[in-house]
């Protein structure tokens, strides 16, 4: 496996922990961790996935700890603060576990952050993928106004010339691209062969 199938592996399973639950890729996931464990590759070249799962792999007892006060009842917000680090970091060891529990936020609340703040927000504050907000958000029957892949994607090449596709079929169909490799692209903020994908509501 090249390393850079390897990232994209490692990279899909931790934005799509559910994928684990398949043998085969789980297969995938270990063999790809441990091929990118034996290479020396630079920090500023990872995507936040990436620096998270090196983040923690070199504390497990935070990972467990922040694990531990989850399953006490506390938020995020809370966490970070006992803790001492990035809410953000809180909320990917929740989503990495399967953590969220509907009794963790009202309807009221999760709906005024989603109003506020949006999609990628409410994700990375609650911990959970863009699939489980909109089932939480349909749960609680508040209306979606980006329903889960409903987003353009804008692509801006190095020349500087910026083209927008309407939907993320069209985009994958023009780069000869996998929907998981568009997702992969679109979580990071690099260019790829000279080309940068962003999403655009």
């Amino acid at each position: 496996m090249a390393s850079k199938e390897a990232r994209r592996v490692v990279c899909y399973c931790l934005e799509h922990p559910e994928a684990l639950e398949d043998k085969e890729t789980v297969r995938l996931y270990e063999k790809a961790k441990k091929e990118l464990d034996d290479k020396k590759i630079k920090r500023s070249e990872l995507n936040w996935y990436e620096q998270k799962e090196l983040y923690f792999k070199s504390r497990p007892e935070l990972e467990q700890r922040i694990k531990d006060l989850i399953r006490e009842g506390k938020s995020n917000v809370s966490v970070s603060k006992l803790l001492g680090i990035d809410v953000k970091a809180v909320a990917y060891v929740k989503r990495k576990h399967k953590l969220f529990r509907k009794k963790d936020i009202t309807k009221e609340q999760l709906e005024q952050m989603y109003n506020k703040h949006g999609f990628r927000y409410v994700c990375d504050n609650l911990g959970i993928s863009e699939t489980n907000l909109t089932y939480w958000l349909r749960k609680f029957d508040i209306k979606v106004k980006n329903p889960v892949k409903r987003y353009k994607v804008k692509v801006t090449f190095e020349t500087g010339m910026v083209k927008v596709f309407h939907s993320t079929s069209e985009a994958c169909k023009s780069f000869g691209l996998t929907k998981s490799g568009l997702t992969y692209r679109l979580n990071t903020d690099k260019y790829f062969n000279g080309v940068k994908f962003e999403r655009e509501y």
